[in-house]
C-alpha cells in the first residue's frame, strides 16, 4: 500500500467463503478466537477499535459475522506487515 493511498471505513458486505458458510460467532467465541478477554474486546469496541456486533434478536442477543472477523484479522496482519517493512 503506498502513502496515497486511502482506507475506506465504511463497512462492506461479507464475502461468503469458498464452502459457502458464513455463522454468527457470539461474544464468547470471538474472545476465544482472538485469544484476548471479553473486556479488552468491549474496550476495543468503545475505542472503535473492533467492528460493532449486530442485534441477532430484538436486542437480546448480539454477535458478529464470522466474515466480519476474519477481515478484522486480515486488515491487522497487513498493517502489522506494513509497519514491519514486509511487501506482500
Amino acid at each position: 500500500m503506498n502513502s496515497n493511498t486511502e482506507v475506506s471505513h465504511t463497512p462492506t458486505l461479507p464475502v461468503v467463503t469458498p464452502a459457502g458458510s458464513i455463522e454468527i460467532q457470539r461474544m464468547a467465541r470471538v474472545s476465544q478466537r482472538l485469544d484476548v478477554s471479553k473486556s479488552l474486546l468491549f474496550k476495543m469496541m468503545a475505542e472503535g477499535a473492533f467492528p460493532q456486533p449486530f442485534s441477532i434478536n430484538g436486542g437480546k442477543a448480539t454477535g458478529w459475522l464470522s466474515t466480519t472477523i476474519d477481515q478484522w484479522i486480515l486488515q491487522r496482519a497487513a498493517a502489522g506487515s506494513s509497519a514491519r517493512g514486509v511487501q506482500k
